[in-house]
């Protein structure tokens, strides 16, 4: 069963963009996730506050040290592993 969030769903959205860009704006954000303007300046502001996300330069963003510490913390080779191991 899914549950739908969009506001929450728009977020990993635009950490994703920004995690495959390295850095981008707010227009670049809205244009590829074909989202609002002012819906992506709010998550992103959200974002900034939890330190998912920092300024980088003029109007760009990157991923933030909240972000990296996070996804640092997670080995693909230990996920596949408790994954796969019921499996096998």
């Amino acid at each position: 069963m899914t549950t739908d969030v969009q506001s929450l769903d728009r977020a990993f959205q635009i950490l994703a963009s920004i995690g495959r860009a390295g850095t981008c704006s707010l227009s670049e954000l809205a244009a590829a996730r074909a989202m609002p303007f002012s819906t992506v300046h709010r998550i992103v502001g959200s974002l900034i506050d939890n330190g998912y996300v920092i300024r980088h330069g003029r109007g760009n963003y990157a991923l933030g040290p909240a972000f990296l510490d996070f996804a640092g913390r997670v080995s693909l080779a230990d996920l596949l592993a408790r994954i796969g191991r019921p499996i096998l």
